[in-house]
């Protein structure tokens, strides 16, 4: 059925629409207007449109989280990354990855480490972006898994984030594989007895 109906890749996740989508749980947020405040970095929910799930956008992920600001602890939650970082700019920096992984293109062309002793708020903030993403839309290749043959196969390149917290051996590791995934470049991927195809993060 699907090799019938096979959709341009120019059309998926809304692209052939002018405006910032992110699919939620609820609807389709509207970003394209959105009013942000850069000094409280923080934007205004009500300029937010919320748009009617709609099949025609073919959106190939969802968030799977409620857009529902009038009962979501922001205070609490700005207190929190405030007292976990150490200035205002690794709260921008925060909550800038907690935002990317939402957005159906590639904002920034990188990847977030987060290094430091126990009990310093890295659990906290991966099990905060897990569980806004839904566990669909999460992976967790390390970079043994990457730079191995088959190690990128298993929805791993349609996945919103790959969220890895082995990094044994990385030192060692070579990053060209993580690199051209997190710029949003073609890779190579393989399947057990399937030939390989170069194919891009959705």
């Amino acid at each position: 059925l699907a090799s019938r109906n096979q959709i341009s890749e120019d059309k998926v996740n809304g692209d052939d629409d002018d405006r910032l989508l992110i699919p939620v749980r609820n609807g389709t947020l509207d970003l394209s207007d959105v009013d942000y405040d850069p000094e409280s970095m923080s934007i205004d929910p009500d300029s937010v449109e919320v748009l009617d799930i709609d099949p025609d956008r073919h959106m190939m992920y969802r968030i799977d989280t409620d857009w529902d600001p009038d009962n979501a602890d922001l205070e609490g939650y700005d207190e929190w990354v405030s007292d976990m970082s150490h200035s205002d700019a690794d709260v921008r920096l925060l909550n800038g990855w907690v935002g990317h992984p939402m957005h159906p293109g590639y904002p920034a062309d990188g990847w977030l480490e987060l290094l430091g002793t126990g009990g310093n708020g890295k659990g906290m903030f991966i099990s905060l972006m897990k569980n806004v993403l839904g566990s669909e839309n999460v992976s967790a290749r390390t970079l043994e898994n990457l730079n191995s043959r088959f190690g990128k196969v298993g929805g791993m390149p349609d996945n919103c984030a790959n969220i890895a917290t082995e990094l044994s051996g990385s030192q060692n590791a070579d990053m060209g594989v993580l690199k051209s995934m997190s710029a949003g470049e073609a890779t190579l991927v393989e399947s057990k007895n399937v030939d390989g195809d170069d194919i891009k993060n959705s």
